[in-house]
């Protein structure tokens, strides 16, 4: 598989927005378009799972001021050897840029895609499958993403993922 975006292109930005608890070994996503009425998001598009509970740092991926993709990296069995990176993620403030490269670099560069999948306005990235309104900050993620979307993961197979997950317009992957 080749990526239309090259994650190490310096025009590619990472933009931290928090760190977020994955609890149930796995992310979920859901269509933005909420019912504001409703007490759940409803939408659910896809869950991710990871193998193992744990925080995750999460950001946006923009290319020329636009979000072309999502950014999740869990901090699961790699941390072990990167506790500095880690440390360094968890104080980021958020809409701070993040050298991409940089951070890419302790990982292999083996990846899949895990799914394919439509959103109506964008896309929630949330740590529970189920989120009363108002979310709190480290609950959920909104990202400007509408449109086909591709989610990819530094992974061996469908239920250990140890390295990041990026979440990318269609049109951005070959």
């Amino acid at each position: 598989m080749q990526l239309k975006i090259d994650l190490f292109n310096p025009d590619l930005s990472l933009i931290a927005d928090c760190t977020m608890y994955l609890g149930a070994a796995s992310f979920h996503i859901f269509d933005s378009k909420i019912d504001q009425e409703s007490p759940e998001f409803p939408g659910y598009i896809d869950t991710q799972f990871l193998g193992y509970d744990c925080w995750a740092f999460v950001g946006h991926l923009n290319l020329e001021a636009s979000c072309v993709g999502a950014f999740i990296l869990p901090f699961g069995p790699w941390t072990m050897d990167g506790a500095e990176i880690v440390e360094r993620l968890d104080k980021t403030p958020q809409g701070t840029a993040v050298n991409l490269t940089e951070l890419l670099a302790p990982f292999p560069q083996s990846m899949r895609v895990t799914e394919t999948f439509s959103s109506a306005e964008g896309i929630i990235v949330a740590s529970f499958d189920q989120i009363e309104l108002p979310a709190e900050a480290d609950e959920a993620v909104t990202f400007d993403l509408k449109g086909d979307l591709t989610m990819i993961a530094f992974a061996d197979d469908e239920d250990w993922v140890d390295g990041p997950v990026l979440i990318l317009r269609s049109e951005c992957v070959a």
